[in-house]
C-alpha cells in the first residue's frame, strides 16, 4: 500500500509534454524532397497563426521548447527579449511566429532549445548521393510518393487552412506513414541507411534534451518539424518519464 501511494504521488508530479508537429514556415535546410512552403506573412496566414497561438495557450505550458540547438539558446532568447521590447520584427520561422508569440502571451521569460544537429550526420546525404540513385526505380518511387504527400499537404493548407493542416500533421495516420517512409528510404543504399541511422540518433538526443529541461509538474510544449513527431512520441511513451498529451485536443476540441 505504501509503495502504491508513493508511485501515485510520483505520477501526479510527472512532467507533462505535448508535441506540435509543424511544417517549416521558413525553409532552411536541404532535403531530397522540398516540403510544403507558404507565405506565412500574408494577412490570411497571420490571422490563422494568431488563432493557433490562442488555442495553444489553453494547454498552459510552463516551458516552450523549439527546434534549435542548445548552443543557439542565448542568441534566440536575445531576439525574444528584443521582440518583447518591440525591437525585433518576427521572421517567417515557426520558432518566432508561434513560439515567440505564445511565450509573450504567457509572459514567459525565455525559450528552450532542444534540437541536436551536426554537420557530419547531415552531410552524409548531399546532392551527389541523390544523383547516384536518380535512376533507381525503388528510389524514384519513394520520391514520387514524397512529392504526392507534399501536394496533399499544400491542398489541405490552401483549401482548409493552417489549423486543419496541423491537425493532419499531428494525426497518427500521417505520422505512421511518415515514419514508414524513413524505413523504406534506408533500404535504397548504404548512404541512405547511414543517414536514417543518424536521424534516429538525432531524435534520441532531442529526447534527452527534453528530459534535461523537464522538472516535476512542468507542462512542456515542443514545437518541432513533423518528421520528428513519431519517434519522439514513441520514446516518450517507452520511457514513462513524461506524461504525453495529444496536441489535437488543444487546437481543435472536436478532432479527437
Amino acid at each position: 500500500m505504501i509503495k502504491w501511494k508513493m508511485l501515485n504521488k510520483m505520477e501526479r508530479h510527472k512532467p507533462i509534454l505535448t508535441i506540435l508537429n509543424i511544417y517549416h514556415m521558413e525553409e532552411g535546410g536541404k532535403h531530397g524532397i522540398e516540403g510544403v512552403t507558404d507565405d506565412v506573412l500574408s494577412p490570411k496566414r497571420q490571422k490563422e497563426i494568431k488563432l493557433l497561438v490562442k488555442l495553444l495557450a489553453n494547454y498552459k505550458p510552463t516551458k516552450i521548447l523549439v527546434e534549435a540547438i542548445p548552443e543557439k539558446e542565448n542568441e534566440i532568447n536575445q531576439q525574444y527579449q528584443a521582440f518583447l521590447k518591440g525591437e525585433h520584427e518576427l521572421s517567417r520561422n515557426e520558432i518566432e511566429q508561434v513560439g515567440f508569440r505564445l511565450a509573450k502571451m504567457l509572459k514567459h521569460s525565455k525559450i528552450y532549445c532542444v534540437d541536436d544537429f551536426n554537420d557530419k550526420g547531415a552531410g552524409i546525404i548531399q546532392p551527389d548521393a541523390f544523383d547516384k540513385y536518380k535512376n533507381n526505380e525503388f528510389y524514384k518511387k519513394i520520391v514520387k510518393e514524397g512529392e504526392q504527400e507534399v501536394i496533399r499537404g499544400k491542398e489541405i493548407l490552401n483549401r482548409k487552412g493552417l489549423i486543419k493542416y496541423l491537425l493532419y500533421l499531428n494525426s497518427p495516420e500521417f505520422m505512421e506513414r511518415d515514419q514508414c517512409a524513413y524505413l523504406i528510404l534506408s533500404q535504397v543504399g548504404e548512404e541512405f541507411a547511414l543517414w536514417v541511422q543518424w536521424w534516429y540518433g538525432r531524435n534520441l538526443k532531442i529526447f534527452l534534451n527534453i528530459l534535461r529541461i523537464a522538472e516535476p509538474d512542468a507542462r512542456l510544449l515542443l514545437i518541432i518539424g513533423s518528421g520528428h513527431g513519431y519517434l519522439l512520441r514513441e520514446m516518450v511513451k517507452a520511457s514513462d518519464e513524461l506524461k504525453l498529451l495529444d496536441i489535437r485536443k488543444y487546437i481543435d476540441r472536436f478532432s479527437v
